[in-house]
């Protein structure tokens, strides 16, 4: 906290003021990001057109996000925040929640591609899913390495994988 404080021009007394511990400001910081993240996506979503140009701004929005604020998802990676960590409060539930809003609006877009005929009928949630795990590991994997590329260099490749599978035809 201290070096937090020193970084942020504050004293240290004045951030306990606002946060109990080192963990409850790195998850006021991360539901803050996770909002941040969704209205990103939704909007690159809305100002899409067809089924394949909202699927395909889905995608590139999260990675411009992840790339855009990658120190910030770097700490996330590296301290091992991840739900149940050190939830003595029930601190993550807030997380949680939001990422349950996140998987939310993946489904939506999904459901929205299989009407539109760019998705086969398949449960939307399993998708989501299976959609965000593609995501989340693939970003994390851009973060804690020391890429020469973009993340959004890998964007073409993940949106080939979901649509086209990885089965050689």
């Amino acid at each position: 906290m201290e070096q937090i404080a020193s970084a942020a021009q504050y004293a240290t007394g004045t951030l306990y003021l606002y946060f109990k511990d080192k963990d409850d400001l790195y998850i006021s910081l991360l539901e803050d990001k996770i909002r941040e993240m969704l209205r990103f996506c939704q909007e690159a979503v809305t100002q899409a057109g067809t089924a394949r140009e909202r699927f395909d701004a889905l995608i590139r929005s999260r990675l411009t996000f992840h790339e855009e604020h990658r120190d910030f998802f770097k700490i996330y990676a590296r301290e091992g925040m991840t739900p149940g960590h050190k939830d003595a409060q029930g601190q993550w539930s807030r997380v949680e929640a939001l990422c349950r809003e996140s998987l939310e609006f993946t489904q939506t877009v999904i459901t929205k591609c299989q009407r539109g005929g760019l998705l086969r009928k398949e449960d939307p949630t399993l998708l989501a899913l299976s959609l965000n795990g593609i995501l989340m590991n693939i970003s994390r994997e851009w973060m804690t390495s020391e890429p020469s590329a973009s993340l959004q260099d890998r964007a073409p490749f993940v949106i080939r994988l979901f649509l086209e599978g990885a089965q050689k035809l």
